[in-house]
């Protein structure tokens, strides 16, 4: 009987050692946030009409927007203010300044003024500079002088600094321009937020 009840008790003694700690799942600190939290969506022109909607320009030119992001963001929609009498197919592509093609796509059915597409997958550029264009076939919109008379754009985390424009069309358009010709980017900046886990600096 003493050495059932001796036995009992280291049973009980072992249980008690190893049921609690050892079942339990290890204590281990929380990892740091790796998603970015984005922003609301924000663009350079938002609503804003061209001076001329409908400039004769010569067929087939490649026309374009200058901007800084100054911050990483994400770029989800690609934006053109299309002119009367504008017909045909679009396409928009985001380049480096260095004139590196990062993406491309083609807009759905457009029509006179801002039309706009959805990137298959959003993109996120780094802190830089960069070119949104897109091709006019006939009739082209621009606010000639426009960053002349103005100067600079500046959006959330965004600035934009010219115009630029070239042939032949969906090739990288060379020469710069004061002129606004309202190609645009529809993008999300990175939140800088002391209340989440991305601390302003």
């Amino acid at each position: 009987m003493k050495r059932l009840i001796l036995a009992a008790t280291a049973a009980l003694a072992l249980a008690a050692c190893t049921d609690g700690p050892l079942l339990e799942s290890p204590k281990t600190p929380r990892p740091p946030l790796m998603d970015i939290v984005w922003g609301p969506a924000d663009s350079i022109f938002t609503n804003q009409v061209p001076g001329e909607t409908g400039y004769a320009g010569p067929d087939g030119w490649q026309v374009a927007t200058v901007f800084t992001a100054e911050d990483t963001m994400l770029i989800t929609h690609f934006r053109f203010y299309q002119a009367v009498g504008e017909t045909g197919t679009h396409t928009g592509k985001l380049y480096t300044t260095g004139g590196t093609l990062i993406a491309s796509k083609t807009f759905g059915t457009t029509s006179t003024g801002w039309n706009r597409v959805a990137l298959t997958f959003p993109v996120q550029v780094a802190e830089g500079n960069y070119v949104i264009s897109v091709n006019t076939n006939t009739y082209q919109v621009k606010t000639g002088g426009y960053f002349f008379f103005n100067g600079a754009i500046n959006r959330t985390k965004l600035v934009a600094t010219g115009g630029k424009y070239g042939q032949p069309i969906n090739s990288f358009p060379s020469s710069g321009s004061t002129s606004a010709f309202f190609a645009d980017v529809v993008y999300r900046p990175k939140l800088c937020n002391d209340d989440v886990d991305i601390p302003c600096p």
